[in-house]
């Protein structure tokens, strides 16, 4: 039987995932003469539009999310919208 206080697995949480390749990226961020933003940002968007087949829109923070979904929408007098208030 199962121990409840006796961890199955230790994962270290705390501890980054190293593949390799991260200084790459960063050199080839640093030698444009902007951040090169737009080139993880299109290979982002490709990626999970393959994936899940629709339209994805990658922002900056949460708080631009939320803006554009009330900016999109059609609420009108008398609807009720409810968001977090833990926004950063």
């Amino acid at each position: 039987m199962l121990q409840l206080n006796e961890p199955t697995c230790n994962i270290k949480f705390q501890i980054p995932s190293v593949s390799g390749t991260e200084l790459d990226y960063i050199q080839s961020n640093f030698s444009e003469s902007t951040f090169a933003e737009r080139i993880f940002n299109k290979i982002c968007l490709d990626i999970l539009s393959n994936l899940y087949h629709k339209n994805i829109f990658l922002t900056q923070s949460c708080t631009n999310a939320l803006e554009i979904i009330c900016l999109n929408e059609q609420w009108g007098s008398g609807d009720e919208i409810i968001m977090p208030s833990y926004t950063y």
